[in-house]
């Protein structure tokens, strides 16, 4: 490991959710007991956060899943969406879909492919993006006690909606982005589009992952990742991101010396800084990722060593990490089919992680 490096995460354990296939996204309950993963194969597999055992595998849509969403106050509702069009609540104590959402409009019949999807922090609205149909990428509204769709939007975005992310402290304020490049905010307390449409910022590239992040108590920064493995930061109100960082320099930062092996996965903040902290990776000659986190500094607008994961298994691409503050701890999915929980050195046991070897890579795009 690097000198430079602040901490060592190590693999706690894991466990093997997907034979032949790979993780794509991961939600946690909201006091963080339950795991919801989904994967490649069109399932959702249920698990103890501490532990990793699971408890419960649904098969929810026909068509690949695009999002999963724990209701915000019972852990027993998880929400899922897929392309067949449908978004839907599954009770999971008796693992059946009491509701679905279907992504049409008054004015077409036509079933557009959701491909994202947000619930606001009150649980009052649903939003969920759609790819380009009938020349428009759409963004639907539903009442989340109805099953109707309230309105859309249908000027602001020319491609797919990539993601659609509720403010964590305005619940009327969405962010979305879309792979013509743009990342738009929206007042939804406002009846029309035109009037909704607060600001547009132009990433200038197919903009991929977006999360809210908060500076100085407010959430008004938003940090993207792109199709072209870069990272952008940007305050709402500004023409152009604070900082943005090539492949190059986010391989830089990692001390990896081939560009092209490097990727963003996601971008979280830890409670007590406003420094974003950006995990990236990386491929190797050994077929063996590595997986690092980096801190953007920003007062310099530099991105630091901050961490790196140790573990005694080979890693395949990661596509999704959640932070756990409480207990700085991490988990991640990826293209080897695996859940792992790592925890800082100290915080580790003596025991083997409870995962199997698996040789496959798949590097495709899930959908």
């Amino acid at each position: 490991m690097n000198d430079s490096y602040i901490k060592e995460y190590k693999a706690v354990t894991s466990l093997h959710v997907a034979k032949e296939e790979y993780c794509l996204e991961l939600a946690p309950s909201h006091e963080w007991k339950t795991l919801a993963v989904s994967s490649s194969d069109k399932l959702v597999t249920l698990m103890e956060t501490e532990t990793l055992t699971k408890t419960l595998t649904l098969e929810p849509h026909s068509e690949p899943i695009t999002g999963t969403r724990f209701s915000r106050s019972d852990s027993n509702i998880l929400w899922t969406s897929s392309l067949d069009g449908s978004i839907k609540l599954w009770d999971l104590r008796s693992s059946h879909c009491e509701k679905e959402l279907v992504g049409k409009t008054e004015a077409s019949e036509v079933t557009k492919p959701i491909t994202c999807f947000d619930i606001s922090m009150n649980e009052r609205i649903l939003c969920g993006g759609t790819e380009l149909v009938e020349e428009g990428a759409f963004i639907l509204f539903w009442d989340i006690r109805g099953k109707e769709v309230l309105g859309s939007y249908f000027e602001s975005a020319n491609d797919d909606i990539t993601q659609v992310v509720f403010n964590p402290q305005q619940d009327d304020m969405l962010a979305t982005s879309s792979t013509d490049g743009l990342l738009n905010v929206f007042d939804i307390s406002q009846n029309s589009e035109s009037d909704a449409f607060t600001y547009c910022l132009n990433a200038e590239v197919a903009a991929g992952k977006l999360c809210w992040l908060s500076h100085g108590g407010k959430y008004e920064r938003l940090a993207a990742t792109t199709d072209l493995e870069t990272l952008q930061y940007w305050d709402i109100r500004e023409a152009a991101p604070l900082h943005s960082f090539t492949r190059e320099e986010v391989a830089n930062a990692m001390k990896c010396q081939e560009a092209d092996e490097s990727y963003v996965v996601s971008v979280t903040t830890f409670i007590d800084s406003d420094d974003p902290i950006v995990i990236a990776g990386f491929h190797t000659e050994s077929e063996s990722d590595c997986l690092q986190t980096l801190r953007l500094d920003l007062s310099s607008g530099q991105l630091r060593p901050h961490g790196t994961f140790v573990a005694r298994q080979p890693l395949l691409m990661t596509r999704s990490v959640l932070y756990q503050p409480p207990t700085d701890s991490f988990y991640t999915g990826g293209e080897c089919g695996v859940v792992s929980l790592w925890r800082p050195e100290a915080q580790t046991s003596a025991g083997k992680e409870r995962v199997t070897k698996k040789k496959k890579q798949h590097r495709s795009k899930p959908y």
